[in-house]
């Protein structure tokens, strides 16, 4: 058995991203609904959330055991050292792993950090939750856009500056095919089949134009652009990872 441990925020992609590995491994997408994604003629099953609704979770793997021979978890807006399977759910090494599932340890455990440019991601938190207000829907927290938010990203950011994990960005995935070719290779050892059209995510949170240039589109507010324009840890770590800076 293999597992896959997909960390992201909300709104940065990240579904469709592990839709299209998915995809290549087994050769047909996931529907983007539900919490239990699978296809048993691979053995590929995949788990959405799964750092929340733990309950739900511990019910569903014994079920799964015997034929599962790759797992697919994504853990959203989590902690970035989450895992279902280290003890007390806190990640320090492959050979952690913990679980009275799987009578087998992982022959292979990797853990891979999906990113995204972080004007274009708060951007589309923000009106993720511009959007709920209008339809009279209550904010809901995984698009939160305050400190929490930031400080959330910036520690993705870290652990990829520092090549603690695999790693991916929104944008090379949409465009870089060298970049997705090498990311299948390396992670998954295998070839790109099917590239990033036409792939499936979770519905953009604006509906159209483009989604590298989501900054442009958006008001933030004055308390968290000052906080911000004076976060210097912030501002290097996006040139870190080759982004553009804004002085909102």
């Amino acid at each position: 058995m293999n597992i896959y441990e997909f960390l992201g925020t909300s709104r940065s992609g990240h579904h469709a991203v592990i839709n299209w590995a998915f995809k290549n491994l087994c050769g047909s997408e996931y529907v983007m609904h539900g919490k239990f994604k699978e296809n048993k003629e691979s053995g590929l099953y995949y788990i959405n959330e799964a750092n929340l609704d733990l309950g739900l979770i511990n019910d569903y793997l014994p079920k799964i055991s015997d034929n599962c021979e790759c797992l697919f978890l994504s853990y959203e807006n989590s902690s970035k050292d989450f895992s279902l399977f280290s003890p007390n759910y806190k990640y320090k090494a492959p050979l952690d792993f913990k679980s009275p599932f799987f009578s087998e340890k992982p022959s292979d455990r990797k853990r891979i950090i999906l990113i995204r440019d972080f004007y274009n991601n708060l951007s589309s938190r923000i009106k993720a939750n511009l959007n709920n207000i209008e339809a009279n829907i209550p904010l809901h927290p995984s698009s939160d856009f305050s400190v929490n938010f930031i400080n959330m990203w910036k520690s993705y950011a870290r652990d990829i500056v520092n090549n603690r994990c695999y790693s991916i960005k929104f944008e090379d995935w949409i465009s870089n095919k060298e970049i997705r070719v090498k990311f299948l290779h390396d992670v998954f050892g295998i070839n790109e089949i099917y590239d990033s059209s036409n792939i499936k995510g979770t519905p953009s949170s604006f509906g159209y134009g483009d989604v590298t240039n989501r900054i442009k589109e958006i008001e933030v507010d004055d308390k968290i652009k000052s906080i911000i324009n004076s976060d210097t840890e912030l501002k290097e770590l996006i040139e870190a990872l080759g982004y553009k800076n804004y002085n909102l």
